[in-house]
């Protein structure tokens, strides 16, 4: 049986549509377990939509953060494969028994993958059964495979999406907390690295999680760009051990090299955001931080001094995208004290 933990605070009618498209699937091998993390404001079993003996519905008694909700509903599981969504986004048909096939012809697999799609409220994304292809064959790779295809992204994953052996993940501590922040900040990437060190990963090339983009989300509205420095700083140490491995160690400096050039777009991305960006800084505290454990491991060297390159690049992109956009909004505040 596969549990799907949901986390959700305050969206309803979100949570009501993700669940629909739950119920909708033409495989019942599922329990639901809704986790809900605003306190004053339960939601009852008997809730429209949420009236299924397959649902369980934990009303937190205190405010555990999207981190501790996640890892407290990993723990509530009894499927023996689990996977988190969170309460805007959507299952496509079919992810569910694809999952369960795919279970049961590769015993003891500890994690499967699915593509995913983007979608908004405005894209015309209609929910719909489609018998014909329930069920999606998964490819079955080396987690060497698997991350060298995620960096080039021609894997495309969520992931905190996939379906992982239950054992594996409580095993491995469930989600790390990687920063400061209630939210599960870099967590995803972070199981990514760790599914990366498996003998076997599953990838099911079928957009089956559907990710809801729109401009309210936590991901795309936070401008706490020191938050990301924080967490790239713990994701590279963490990646560094598991990237290191007998098994991936040949292709050590270019996964080294693409995790570090990922959090630097990350942290030049959120400093576009915020109303007073510094980018050199928060880019060298970050290099700072990553630079011993990752010059300790063969090719560790090469790799960081090839990211500052990138990130003196990427950086400087900001700069200069800040200072321009100062200077056109000085000369029309100019232009309109005319």
């Amino acid at each position: 049986m596969l549990s799907i933990g949901i986390t959700t605070y305050k969206r309803r009618d979100f949570l009501r549509t993700l669940v629909a498209s739950i119920l909708d699937q033409d495989c019942d091998e599922f329990e639901v377990l809704i986790g809900n993390d605003c306190t004053e404001d339960p939601i009852s079993a008997a809730a429209p939509g949420l009236a299924d003996g397959r649902i369980k519905i934990i009303n937190h008694p205190e405010n555990l953060g999207e981190l501790g909700n996640m890892n407290a509903l990993l723990h509530r599981a009894s499927g023996s494969h689990f996977t988190w969504m969170a309460d805007d986004d959507m299952l496509a048909p079919g992810f569910i028994r694809s999952a369960m096939s795919t279970i049961a012809e590769n015993p003891g697999i500890k994690c499967i993958y699915t593509g995913f799609t983007e979608f908004s409220d405005d894209s015309g994304l209609v929910r719909t059964k489609n018998p014909q292809t329930s069920s999606f064959q998964a490819s079955v790779i080396s987690g060497k495979e698997f991350v060298r295809g995620f960096w080039t992204a021609k894997i495309r994953v969520i992931g905190t999406s996939g379906i992982f052996d239950v054992a594996w993940l409580k095993g491995a501590g469930g989600l790390k907390k990687l920063s400061s922040s209630r939210f599960a900040l870099y967590s995803e990437y972070e199981l990514v690295l760790r599914a990366a060190a498996l003998d076997r990963v599953a990838y099911i090339n079928q957009p089956l999680v559907l990710y809801r983009n729109y401009p309210e989300s936590w991901g795309a509205s936070n401008t706490e760009a020191r938050l990301y420095v924080e967490a790239g700083i713990s994701l590279t140490r963490a990646g560094a051990r598991h990237l290191s491995i007998p098994a991936l160690a040949g292709d050590f400096r270019k996964n080294i090299r693409a995790l570090m050039r990922m959090c630097l777009y990350y942290i030049s991305g959120k400093n576009l955001q915020t109303g007073k960006p510094q980018p050199f800084r928060d880019g060298l505290e970050y290099l700072i931080g990553v630079w011993k454990p990752v010059t300790s491991f063969p090719g560790g060297t090469t790799a960081c001094l090839l990211a500052v390159c990138t990130g003196i690049w990427l950086l400087s992109k900001v700069l200069v995208r800040t200072l321009v956009s100062g200077a056109l909004f000085n000369n029309r505040r100019k232009c309109s004290d005319r």
